[in-house]
C-alpha cells in the first residue's frame, strides 16, 4: 500500500514505466510456468511419491467416473456460483478505454490493445489453467496458498515455488495499482463534468496527477487494508477477501453491463441517423457475431442473481455502492446544489459527428 501510494503520488509517466516493468514481469513468470508445468506434464522433470514420469490422464482424470464428473468434481452449479469471483480476473480491459486520455496516439494504441486481448486471454489465462488441471489434483487446490507455487512444491521443482510464491505477491500489487489507476481517472472524469464533487478534479500542476481523486481513493484503500490486518490478528471478518472479490466482481459486471448497453445504443442511434455500423466503425460486428453482446449481457446479468443466493448481505452493498450516488446525485438535483454539466474540450456531441442523413 506504501509503494502504492508513492507510485500514485508521483508523475504519470512514472506510473506508466513501472506498470509497464510489472506487466511485462507477470508475463515472463507465468511463460516460466507453462514451460515448467509441462514438462512435468511430459516427465521431463518432477516428480512425487504418487504422480511420476508422462502424467497423461493421470491426475484428475484417471478411476471409473465419467468424463463430466471428473471435469466438474464439485457439480456444474459449483462453477455457476463462483462465476462472479472468476470474472474479477477478466475483468479489467475496460481501462484501456480510460487510458485514451494519457495515450500520445490513441486512435491507433487502444484498437491495437483490444485486439491483443483475445490472445492474451488465451495465452495467459486459459493455456496455464489446462495445464493446473493437467498435472494437480483438484482436491489439493487451496485458496490460501498460491497454485503455482502449490505445484512446484508438489512435484519438488526446487525454488520455483518460492519463486511463484512471490511473483503471486507481485500480480496482486500489479492488479491492485491498475484498478486504483482506473478508479482515480473514472473519479476525475466524473468530477471534471460535474458528477462528482467539484474537489475531486483539482489537477496538480507540476506532475499532472489528480492529486485529490488520489488521496480520496488511496484514505479508502488504507481504511480496508487496517480493517484486514485487524480481521487477521483478531480472527474476525474470515471471509473479508472473498466478500471483496464478490463486491469487485459485482460492480465491474455492472460497468460491463453498462458498456454492453452503451454500445448497442449507439449502434442504434448509427442506423436511425441513417447509417451502417459495419462500414462507419472500425469495430466490426457481422451479422452473425450479433447475438455475442447478448450472450454476455445475459450472463452478466445471470451472475449477479447468483450473488443473491451466494451472499445477500454482499448483494445489498453491492447495491449500495451503486445506487446510493445516485440518490445523492438526485437530492443535489433537486435541492439545486448540482453543479452544471460540462463536456470536455475536444468532445464532439453524437449527432456532429453522425449527423442525421436527409433521404428524399
Amino acid at each position: 500500500m506504501l509503494a502504492i501510494t508513492i507510485i500514485n503520488l508521483c508523475a504519470v509517466d512514472i506510473f506508466a514505466k513501472i506498470e509497464s516493468g510489472l506487466a511485462i514481469s507477470k508475463v515472463i513468470i507465468i511463460m516460466v510456468f507453462i514451460i515448467a508445468a509441462f514438462g512435468i506434464w511430459c516427465g521431463l522433470w518432477g516428480s512425487n511419491d504418487t504422480y511420476t514420469g508422462f502424467l497423461a490422464g493421470q491426475v484428475n482424470f484417471g478411476g471409473e467416473m465419467t468424463f463430466t464428473a471428473k471435469l466438474f468434481p464439485l457439480g456444474l452449479m459449483a462453477v455457476v456460483s463462483m462465476m462472479v469471483t472468476v470474472l474479477v480476473t477478466f475483468q479489467g480491459t475496460e481501462i484501456v478505454g480510460l487510458t485514451a486520455a494519457e495515450s500520445e496516439n490513441p486512435q491507433v494504441a487502444v484498437p491495437k490493445a483490444c485486439k491483443s486481448v483475445t490472445y492474451r486471454i488465451a495465452l495467459l489465462y486459459l493455456v496455464p489453467l489446462i495445464i493446473v488441471i493437467m498435472v494437480f489434483p483438484y482436491n489439493m487446490a487451496s485458496a490460501d496458498t498460491p497454485v503455482f507455487a502449490d505445484i512446484m512444491n508438489f512435484y519438488h521443482m526446487g525454488p520455483l515455488g518460492t519463486i511463484f510464491s512471490a511473483v503471486v505477491l507481485l500480480a496482486a500489487f500489479s492488479c491492485a495499482n491498475t484498478g486504483f489507476y482506473g478508479t482515480v481517472r473514472a473519479m476525475f472524469g466524473l468530477s471534471f463534468e460535474g458528477l462528482a464533487p467539484k474537489f475531486l478534479c483539482k489537477v496538480d500542476k507540476k506532475t499532472g496527477n489528480p492529486r485529490n481523486a488520489v488521496l480520496w481513493t488511496l484514505a479508502f484503500m488504507w481504511c480496508v487494508l487496517i480493517i484486514g490486518l485487524i480481521s487477521q490478528v483478531t480472527d474476525a471478518l474470515a471471509s473479508l477477501y472473498t466478500s471483496l472479490l464478490s463486491l469487485s466482481g459485482f460492480t465491474g459486471s455492472v460497468a460491463w453491463i453498462g458498456i454492453i448497453l452503451s454500445m448497442l445504443s449507439m449502434r442504434r442511434r448509427l442506423k436511425k441517423n441513417g447509417y451502417d455500423p459495419e462500414t462507419c466503425l472500425k469495430a466490426k460486428i457481422s451479422k452473425g457475431q450479433m447475438w455475442i453482446p447478448y450472450f454476455a449481457f445475459i450472463a452478466q446479468i445471470i451472475c449477479l442473481i447468483m450473488l443473491v443466493f451466494d451472499s445477500v448481505p454482499i448483494f445489498m452493498i453491492a447495491c449500495c455502492a451503486i445506487f446510493l450516488p445516485m440518490a445523492g446525485y438526485k437530492i443535489a438535483d433537486k435541492t439545486g446544489r448540482l453543479r452544471e454539466l460540462r463536456k470536455n474540450d475536444d468532445e464532439i456531441p453524437f449527432d456532429e459527428v453522425f449527423p442525421p442523413i436527409k433521404t428524399d
